[in-house]
């Protein structure tokens, strides 16, 4: 939005006020809501977090910042539904961003009638207190944005019928660095931001596997720290790589199969080793497999067989074809474009140029 001539402000928890202002951001900070802890498993406090992400603290913080602000249109994390409700409460117009296959979820809470990542009683009791009517289900929850843009290519996601305030674009701000030749082989490995059980021996296997392996490795923990983590010679451990810069130089990516890091593997036509973990990466990795840009194994693989996984995936070369092909349906998708023009239709109060 920045680089299409907008002038954007950031509110920013202390999880991600450093990234903001490492790209030029003054964040605002969030005043009274309790700032995440991300050392502790999602999982291990769902129920306190989806109370939290829902509640009346985190909606009069967005107030505030709408109040001083007073912006044309919000753009949320759809995993915080509270600020969709400062946003309707003040009548601004309000996009949910939407970071993983939203096809799956809409899927499961359209059949059960549930909520889905959604505290919704907290959400209604937040509703309330703002003046707001009560949502009837998650899925009313989660459609209630006057937009949903999905971070993901359309075809990469569930084939169903989706209403018309969802639109998918596909992975943002992507800066493409041209690849170098290089005398052995890369593989980079990247298993996330933020804690999940198994992790860490996870990557510990990975690590080992990578050391019987004839290549060099990259390591991103992301934060992360795992004082134990033992890793080979040829292995380089950083805290955090732009994966636009590093993707392009390497002959395969390994990674538990979050979104974000598959996406990315795929925008520079590079196959993946996945290992899902949990979450929405089981789906995330069927979906690569179903494109022949990658191959899965269970969480609890062995080392050994993790490195035979690694020799197949950079010794056949229909993986990396069918990476490339990828790449270019990506980019004919046009994410970046096609992003900001659905929410400067939102602005506007208008649906977008691709709904129309």
């Amino acid at each position: 939005m920045r680089a299409a001539g907008h002038r954007v402000h950031v509110l920013s928890s202390d999880a991600t006020r450093e990234p903001a202002l490492r790209d030029g951001f003054e964040p605002f900070a969030y005043r009274t809501a309790p700032q995440p802890d991300t050392s502790v498993p999602f999982e291990e406090r769902e129920a306190e977090l989806l109370r939290t992400l829902a509640g009346v603290e985190i909606a009069h913080d967005v107030s505030d910042v709408l109040e001083e602000t007073r912006p044309d249109v919000l753009v949320v994390d759809c995993m915080i539904p509270a600020a969709v409700v400062a946003a309707q409460a003040a009548s601004t117009p309000v996009v949910s961003l939407v970071h993983f296959l939203y096809g799956p979820a809409r899927s499961l809470m359209a059949k059960s009638g549930e909520a889905w990542t959604t505290d919704l009683k907290e959400l209604n009791a937040t509703r309330a207190r703002f003046g707001l009517s009560p949502e009837a289900d998650g899925l009313a929850a989660w459609e209630g944005a006057d937009l949903l843009l999905v971070t993901a290519p359309a075809w990469f996601d569930l084939e169903i019928l989706f209403p018309p305030n969802v639109v998918h674009t596909g992975p943002l701000g992507v800066h493409a660095s041209p690849r170098t030749s290089r005398r052995r082989p890369l593989i980079a490995a990247s298993f996330s931001t933020t804690q999940m059980a198994g992790q860490a021996a996870l990557i510990q296997r990975v690590c080992d596997a990578m050391g019987d392996h004839p290549t060099e490795a990259v390591l991103t923990l992301g934060g992360l720290s795992f004082e134990l983590l033992t890793t080979p010679q040829n292995v380089k451990t950083l805290s955090f790589a732009n994966h636009d810069e590093l993707f392009p130089q390497c002959d395969a990516v390994v990674t538990h199969g979050g979104l974000g890091t598959v996406l990315r593997a795929l925008v520079h036509g590079v196959p993946l080793l996945l290992l899902p973990l949990g979450r929405d990466q089981h789906i995330n990795a069927d979906r690569v497999v179903e494109l022949g840009a990658g191959t899965q194994l269970a969480h609890d693989a062995t080392s050994e067989e993790i490195r035979v996984a690694l020799g197949n995936l950079t010794a056949a070369p229909n993986f990396r074809e069918a990476a490339v092909a990828a790449a270019a349906r990506i980019a004919a998708d046009r994410p970046d474009r096609s992003a900001v023009r659905a929410i400067e239709a939102t602005a506007r109060g208008q649906r977008s140029v691709e709904e129309r």
